[in-house]
This record gives structure tokens, sequence and C-alpha cells, in this order.
């Protein structure tokens, strides 16, 4: 109890205050901005390079697209060439193609990266 007594008297006679910042707050010297200069070198000369021929923008089909029959959420499209194929959307068909969508009138069949567009055949 006496402890006690002894601190609150100290706090009383102006000892140490509990809510007040004691150190010193440290003093921090600005930052001085470096600017860089960033050089870009040209080449002296420009070297040709051989240019690739782009791929090509469409490919032979050799399939008619002559109708689709099924349910309509998951339509199957007939085909007909050297052989009457049956192919639903997201079907691989003779080695090469893809059919990307049964839409009406029309079927989107992919080889590659290239989309073409097949009408109904009469």
């Amino acid at each position: 109890m006496t402890h006690t007594i002894i601190t609150f008297a100290l706090v009383l006679a102006g000892g140490r205050n509990l809510f007040q910042y004691v150190e010193k707050p440290v003093q921090v010297k600005p930052r001085v901005a470096v600017q860089r200069q960033v050089v870009v070198e040209q080449p002296a000369s420009v070297v040709e390079t051989q240019r690739e021929e782009p791929p090509p923008q469409s490919f032979e089909f050799p399939f008619r697209y002559i109708g689709s029959f099924g349910p309509d959420g998951n339509p199957i499209a007939v085909l007909v060439g050297e052989n009457v194929l049956t192919v639903r959307t997201g079907d691989a068909f003779a080695g090469a193609f893809v059919l990307r969508e049964i839409g009406a009138g029309r079927v989107l069949v992919s080889r590659g990266e290239i989309v073409k567009s097949v009408a109904l055949s009469q």
C-alpha cells in the first residue's frame, strides 16, 4: 500500500505524466530526388529479316452441310463428302476439322485457328 501512495504522490507532485510523450522525435532529413537519364540506342543499320507468309485466312472444306436433326439443346449436323457424317458441336472429324457451332442454316467449322461458316446446301 505504501508503494501505491508514493506513486500517487509523484503523479500529483508533477512527476511522470503517463499521457505525455517523453522521447523527443527524431529529425528526418528529406531525401534528394535523383534524376536519371535513360539512353535508348538506335541500331546503326536496319537488318532485313525474312518475312514468313501469313497463315491462310480460309481453307478448303470438302463437305457439304445438308441439315441437322435432334434436340434443340444438342443438335446433330449432317455433312456429306465422300461419306455421310453425323457430327455434334465440339466433335473433331476427318482428321483436321472441328465443328464449332450449329446454327440456323449454317455451321461453323474450324481448322486450327481459322473458323469458316458453311451454309446449308440444297
